[in-house]
């Protein structure tokens, strides 16, 4: 059975549609497909299968007649009236016109036609609904960004014009676009997924389908005739110098420049020298533009001799992925972390905001110092180093202020209370705990790190005076008889009342509503606004919770 496909997918046996419009095969079995509304419907779609049929009737084999024979036979004893409905749906003509012959044929080549021409015509449909659904972009525009939606069987030029609408339309971004006349001075560009920091500019007269445009990839819309400033390091001289390209500047020309004796390098001429870029590990094709490459207001580039890289093999825990950079001897360990975030950036895959991560070696269970050169680490050339997170920043409510303080995988509540006392003034530290957002108090034996993955990212830990032991008890104002109930409470004797009296009303069974004040035994009127501490309340007393019904109110305690 011959196999049709898409012809513009261009697949070495797919057929040409050009080759189907020329035909004229009238008839599919007996019937007319002139005639047949269903063929009408469909146009070439009838004709392209009409080819297949004919072609196919050739290799029909002894055992294919009999099956066909025997078709005939349970088509013969149908009712007539069952069957003419049947052949008036599929055909759209009346059962009376067809004759046994072209009904044994039609059920066979039916089946034939519905397999190979749904193939033609799924697969058309499919390509036309992908190159005509939208896909929303990030458009970058002079360091703003908008949001537009393309689809993909668009000229780039015409979508340089849409988007140019959008940002005129748009009032959050700078409308200094309306100063270019010439919309062909503009170009559109977008970030290599496979060659990080390189950008790929489309061309003018291509449609988006052939570049790989996905669902919030972020394009690049630059004016040619714009001036771009990247800051260069020489180490060799321990200057910088701020280096202005246009358009069409070479990486090459940017070398030769700054090797000129005028510029006041005096670099040894005798040697190869590059421009390497430690954010993204890569040296820069001298062959290519400045402005190939996706350089920020922070990108800092750096006039080097060039000496061969060693492949860096890297695994990442939080996605158990391995990957590889080529990293300079020379580079320090600070900048191939850089290296490493900027990839995972370009591969869209999201760090864990509250982590500061590191390069750890599991051979000698240690890590890198960010100051140290790569080369120091000779098990950098023989193993996998590990890029995880070495220190977690905890977010701790203290008397005076909110500190954020890393925590690594061995500190313990004991530790971070001693580091508390040297960071918070006027506190009496041998009272003071450490406590979870739920008021539970941390054992002095428990690990942070363990702590800090069962709370929230946004949550603080409270660093308060250590909960103490009091009696409340329950007085109602009408009564005359006293309320022998007395609960222990533990409770925050540095809070405002305030914020625990809900807590004494919901363990007496009192509604909030009914309450009336804190009192002490001997009728002392507590200020809510105001702590135990403050009112010198001491440890362990006992306080009445004084209360009144409202009948006309059914309030929730």
């Amino acid at each position: 059975m011959p196999v049709l496909m898409n012809s513009r997918f261009d697949h070495p046996q797919s057929a040409k549609l050009d080759d189907f419009q020329g035909m004229t095969n009238p008839k599919v079995g007996n019937h007319n497909t002139d005639t047949a509304e269903g063929f009408k419907k469909y146009g070439w779609f009838a004709t392209t299968t009409n080819r297949l049929v004919m072609g196919s009737k050739d290799k029909h084999s002894k055992d294919e007649k009999k099956s066909l024979d025997e078709l005939s036979k349970y088509g013969s004893s149908t009712s007539s009236s069952a069957l003419s409905k049947k052949m008036e749906k599929r055909y759209g003509a009346s059962s009376s016109n067809i004759s046994d012959i072209s009904l044994r044929g039609s059920f066979v080549e039916e089946s034939i036609l519905g397999v190979d021409a749904f193939r033609v015509f799924s697969n058309t449909v499919l390509v036309e609904e992908v190159s005509n659904k939208p896909v929303q972009v990030n458009v970058c525009w002079r360091q703003s960004f908008i949001n537009t939606k393309i689809t993909l069987d668009t000229l780039v030029k015409d979508a340089i014009f849409t988007i140019v609408q959008d940002i005129k339309a748009e009032k959050s971004i700078a409308n200094d676009i309306d100063m270019i006349s010439d919309l062909s001075l503009l170009v559109l560009g977008k970030v290599d997924y496979n060659s990080p920091g390189l950008r790929v500019w489309l061309n003018p007269d291509s449609n988006f389908a052939i570049y790989d445009i996905k669902q919030g990839d972020e394009l690049l819309l630059k004016y040619t005739l714009d001036i771009g400033v990247v800051l260069v390091s020489i180490p060799a001289r321990s200057t910088k110098i701020h280096l202005e390209y246009n358009f069409d500047f070479l990486v090459s020309h940017a070398i030769a420049m700054l090797r000129n004796p005028d510029s006041d390098t005096h670099l040894d001429k005798k040697e190869r020298w590059g421009l390497y870029c430690p954010r993204f590990g890569m040296w820069l094709d001298e062959t290519k533009t400045l402005f190939s490459y996706n350089f920020t207001t922070d990108t800092i580039l750096e006039l080097r001799a060039l000496v061969n890289e060693f492949l860096l093999r890297l695994y990442l825990p939080d996605f158990d992925q391995k990957i590889a950079i080529k990293v300079l001897p020379s580079l320090l360990v600070s900048d191939v972390m850089a290296m490493v975030q900027c990839q995972l950036h370009n591969r869209k895959l999201k760090l864990y905001t509250n982590g500061q991560y590191g390069l750890f070696i599991t051979s000698t269970d240690s890590w890198m110092q960010p100051d140290a050169v790569i080369e120091s680490y000779a098990m950098a050339k023989t193993e996998s180093i590990h890029f995880c997170i070495q220190y977690q920043f905890v977010a701790i409510q203290t008397p005076n202020e909110n500190l954020n303080i890393p925590v690594d995988k061995q500190m313990l509540v004991h530790s971070m209370l001693k580091k508390l006392e040297q960071e918070t003034q006027n506190a009496n530290h041998e009272s003071y705990s450490l406590y979870l957002p739920t008021n539970e108090k941390l054992k002095d034996t428990e690990v942070l790190w363990n702590v800090i993955k069962d709370i929230s990212s946004t949550d603080k830990l409270r660093y308060r005076l250590t909960s103490q032991k009091a009696l409340i008890s329950a007085f109602k104002v009408e009564s005359t008889e006293s309320n022998s109930v007395e609960i222990e409470v533990e409770v925050d004797f540095s809070e405002p009342l305030s914020s625990i009296v809900h807590y004494f009303c919901r363990r007496l069974g009192i509604r909030y509503s009914e309450f009336c004040q804190l009192q002490l035994v001997n009728q002392t009127k507590l200020d809510l606004s105001m702590s135990f501490l403050s009112q010198g309340v001491p440890f362990g007393s006992k306080i009445f919770v004084v209360w009144k019904t409202h009948p006309s109110k059914n309030a929730s305690i």
